[in-house]
């Protein structure tokens, strides 16, 4: 159906990343509260919304994967299921809310995609996929409309575990191979509490020029490309650093690292950033809004790599069909 403005209105399902089921619940209540949008939560982690395409246009920052613009249809056995499922040749993805035994049963005929592990940088090409669960025994419902372009949302990695200090890492390959265009080979970035820097491994192998800053000590092998400070980041004078990036995945109070980003914005606005806003206790959506209210032009997202934690850019140039790209609705 569409409203009075002719906007179509479409049904999608948002699947929570485990543990932040509370957070996506939070994030749709709030966006509701100005907006078209309705949601239903099915179940512990998956949530039924309907709203215009104009009020989804990004994806939400608590959400594994989204499956927009689906279609309920009528089954009459579970053949049929699996049947119209696979007239889409498209890797799937299932979650069961309910009838788990009918669910399995469609699978065994409608397989789903094999968890894949992906490399560093892929090419910037994707791969769509199809979600589907039944609300009813006979009534499937099913998206090929489906973000990010990593079945279920699982974005696991073929990892290095020798060289990496921490498992860090893999926020960045993650933000840099499906959210945002990287730093290039040569460009001068800071890591700002940068121990035992799994950040700074991820940079230098890249090529950046490293400057690395943190009280503690760096847990890797010497490069011509790290530059180590140990010095207290909160101390240190922007203007004495012309850098093109900067990174931050320290662990202090949201109010602090924002307070620093003004400080260093201030001097340099142009300044690409990539930092993790981290939080203690109960997520404190106020200052996310804040942070985004400050910095204008800013995301954050909650990576699958993330703990309690989101993942804030600014300046960046982001990756087509990336994590914080447009989403594909049709208009």
């Amino acid at each position: 159906m569409a409203d009075q403005n002719n906007t179509k209105m479409i049904e999608s399902m948002a699947f929570a990343f485990s543990g932040f089921e509370a957070e996506l619940e939070e994030e749709l209540r709030r966006k509701s509260a100005n907006s078209s949008l309705t949601f239903e939560r099915l179940d512990e982690r998956l949530f039924l919304l309907r709203t215009s395409s104009r009020d989804l246009s990004e994806a939400f920052v608590w959400t594994q994967c989204l499956a927009l613009d689906g279609k309920r249809v009528s089954v009459m056995s579970i053949s049929e299921a699996a049947r119209i499922l696979k007239t889409h040749p498209l890797p799937r993805g299932s979650y069961s809310i309910a009838h788990h035994r009918r669910c399995e049963l469609i699978r065994s005929q409608a397989k789903d995609a094999p968890l894949r592990r992906i490399d560093f940088l892929p090419s910037s090409e994707s791969t769509p996929w199809q979600f589907w669960t039944l609300l009813k025994p006979d009534e499937l419902w099913t998206s090929t409309n489906c973000w990010p372009r990593a079945v279920m949302g699982l974005r696991e990695f073929v990892e290095d575990k020798n060289e990496p200090p921490s498992r860090a890492y893999l926020k960045l390959w993650e933000m840099f191979s499906l959210g945002i265009v990287p730093p290039r080979s040569g460009q001068r970035v800071l890591d700002l509490g940068a121990a035992p820097g799994g950040w700074t491994w991820v940079l230098s192998q890249m090529g950046c020029d490293v400057t690395a800053f943190d009280k503690g000590r760096l847990e890797l092998a010497a490069s011509p490309r790290i530059h180590f400070r140990e010095q207290d980041v909160f101390q240190l004078s922007p203007a004495d650093w012309p850098v093109d990036w900067l990174f931050c995945d320290m662990i202090t109070e949201p109010k602090k690292l924002q307070a620093l980003l003004h400080r260093w914005l201030a001097v340099w606005p142009h300044l690409r950033c990539v930092c993790s806003v981290k939080f203690k206790g109960a997520t404190d959506f106020a200052m996310i809004e804040q942070f985004l209210k400050d910095f204008p032009g800013s995301r954050v997202q909650h990576l699958y790599h993330n703990k309690h934690e989101l993942t804030w850019v600014h300046n960046v140039s982001l990756r087509a069909n990336g994590l914080l790209d447009k989403l594909p609705l049709q208009n």
